[in-house]
Order: structure tokens, then sequence, then C-alpha cells
């Protein structure tokens, strides 16, 4: 999984940049909007990307951190923290896979990701990323999860890129899109405590889960 993110974020063609314009121009502050008070908190984003969400979030935060398995990515991020001139004190990014994080139980506050999970080829129900995002959180944390919702424009678009010879106009191989039922069912299967919201901002786009530990 590493080498094809890896490639993501290394080319850059039209369609990577209009994904680009999208996350960072209209998406990056809706998971903030779901974190709650964030003054005095350690924070995780887990598949953090490019960090745009992860940068506006540090000015409020204690500390934040990043872990991503793209190191391209953590490069972008690195500029994005700089460029916005968020002190080296107030984050920390690091190389790794959200399957198997090697923080230690109970580290944060709240732990997030925005369309991440879904890029996990599991038939069951990508249990492992969520499993340990609940694991590294605190007792009496959060955990915010943004899934693509399949009541979403995108979702017409993703099935008219299925069209043979069209895969490519699609920047992701591994991609699943939830209905409220399919998420609700994943995390009872956990045994969470949780609310799912739609998000009407981003025009369905997202699905939201908040865990509470």
């Amino acid at each position: 999984m590493s080498e094809d993110w890896e490639k993501y974020w290394k080319k850059r063609t039209i369609l990577t940049r209009i994904v680009d314009f999208m996350r960072v121009n209209y998406f990056a502050d809706i998971p903030p909007s779901y974190l709650g008070n964030m003054e005095g908190k350690t924070i995780l984003e887990a598949g953090c990307g490019t960090s745009e969400s992860l940068v506006a979030i540090a000015k409020k935060a204690k500390k934040v951190t990043g872990i991503d398995i793209s190191e391209k990515a953590l490069a972008r991020s690195r500029i994005n923290f700089a460029d916005n001139k968020v002190p080296k004190e107030k984050y920390s990014l690091v190389l790794g896979d959200i399957q198997k994080m090697k923080f230690k139980d109970n580290t944060f506050d709240i732990t997030f990701n925005t369309g991440v999970v879904e890029h996990f080829d599991d038939d069951k129900i990508n249990s492992k990323p969520v499993e340990e995002m609940v694991r590294v959180t605190q007792k009496g944390g959060k955990i915010v999860i943004l899934v693509p919702s399949i009541y979403s424009p995108y979702y017409i678009y993703y099935l008219f890129t299925r069209i043979p010879g069209l895969n490519d106009l699609f920047p992701w191989e591994a991609h699943r899109f939830y209905t409220y039922k399919m998420l609700k069912n994943q995390l009872k299967a956990l045994n969470l405590n949780f609310k799912i919201r739609l998000n009407f901002k981003s025009l369905f786009l997202y699905i939201v889960a908040i865990i509470r530990k």
C-alpha cells in the first residue's frame, strides 16, 4: 500500500490537482468542526496526507501529531506547517502504518481522519485502522472518522469512471463508498459507543462517525 500512495503523491496530474484544490479550499475545515473543544488537547490525525486540516487544528490544540504511510505526503505536510508558521513544538509528523501504530495505548485526547479507512481493501469492516484509532485514544476521549457517502454526487462520478476505458479518471484503486447503515453495522460489530452524522456542508460527500471511548 505504501508504494501506491507514494505514486499518488508523486504524480501531479490535472485530476490530482483538482482533488488537492477541493481538499484545501472546501473540505479542510470540515473535520475540525466535529472535534469539539481543542484547547489543551493532544490530537492525532491517522492518515494525515498533506495535513491541511491538521495545520488549522494545531493553532488551537496543545499539540498535534500526524501519521502517514507516505514520506512524500509528509514532506508536503512539513511545508504546509512551515508556510503557516506553526511552531515546531506544536506538531509532530510520523512515518507509519495506521493499522499498526507505534503509539502507546491511551496517548491522545482526540483521534480523527478523513477519507482514509475506505482505502483499506477489507471485505469485512476495515476494522484494524478503527481499532488502532480507538486504542491510542485516551479513555473519555473522542474518535472522529469521516468516510465518503454513497449519497454524494461524487459517487455518481465514481460510477461513471467504472466504464471500461475511464478507470484512470478516478485516482484510487481501492475505494469504498458508505451508506449510513453500512457504517453503523461496521462500528456496531466493534462494540463501540458512537453516533453517525451526515455532513450537509460537503453536499453529503461525508458520513461522520463520532466515537466515545
